[in-house]
């Protein structure tokens, strides 16, 4: 992804884009119609991607010029397909990722009690064990209240990726925009350059001009 966006910046807004409406779009069907979320996240989603994914192609297709394959393709044939997945099986999505995130969950809290524990293995400062402690029973108590109760983890958990993919777009369009500018920027400065070399040429090629006549002269002179 970071390749294509340096070849065609204006893809990133694009994608922010995209993600910051879906996210919005989530949190709202989130909070107003928490009994059709999973479906509305499915359609969202999959729209997104196939927006996105014909984007990736169509950039393709102009990078033929220059080459035979461009991987915006891949990239393109990969957010259709899952667009086609999320489309079919369009209540998927809702236990997909109540149990991702309740994975994650309790992945996080595994992870900071393990380094808990390696803190006391090497004597680390007191209040230090202690804050991972603390850390690690409140991740793996959300991740395992998660499983428990799927149905009302579910709104929190929506409402949290909404927030999560508005960020993330937002973030995409704020750098796709500072990338644009700089790169007009370059351009220009670029093409301010350019006039004077193109003068430059043109002086020398009009002093080789009028020196040659004078030669011809000189030759005739002697002749004569």
């Amino acid at each position: 992804m970071k390749t294509l966006y340096e070849k065609h910046k204006w893809m990133q807004i694009v994608f922010g884009a995209l993600f910051l409406v879906a996210g919005i779009l989530v949190i709202i069907f989130s909070l107003n119609w928490p009994e059709n979320i999973a479906k509305a996240l499915s359609v969202i989603l999959a729209i997104s991607l196939f927006l996105f994914g014909a984007s990736c192609i169509f950039s393709g297709v102009f990078a033929l010029k220059n080459k035979y394959f461009d991987p915006a393709f891949i990239y393109g044939d990969l957010a259709i397909a899952i667009g086609v997945v999320l489309c079919v099986h369009n209540l998927m999505i809702g236990d997909f990722i109540v149990l991702f995130a309740g994975t994650i969950l309790v992945t996080i809290g595994v992870v900071f009690l393990g380094e808990a524990v390696a803190m006391i293995f090497f004597k680390r400062p007191k209040p230090s064990i202690v804050a991972f402690f603390l850390l690690g029973a409140i991740f793996l108590t959300l991740g395992v209240l998660s499983y428990v109760y799927n149905g009302e983890a579910q709104t929190i958990i929506y409402i949290a990726t909404g927030a999560i993919m508005a960020l993330v777009g937002f973030v995409q369009i704020i750098f796709g925009i500072v990338a644009t500018i700089k790169a007009k920027k370059i351009a220009n400065d670029i093409a301010s350059q350019n006039p004077v070399v193109t003068d430059n040429n043109e002086n020398d090629n009009s002093q080789v001009i009028d020196v040659q006549p004078t030669d011809d002269n000189h030759n005739g002179n002697a002749d004569a």
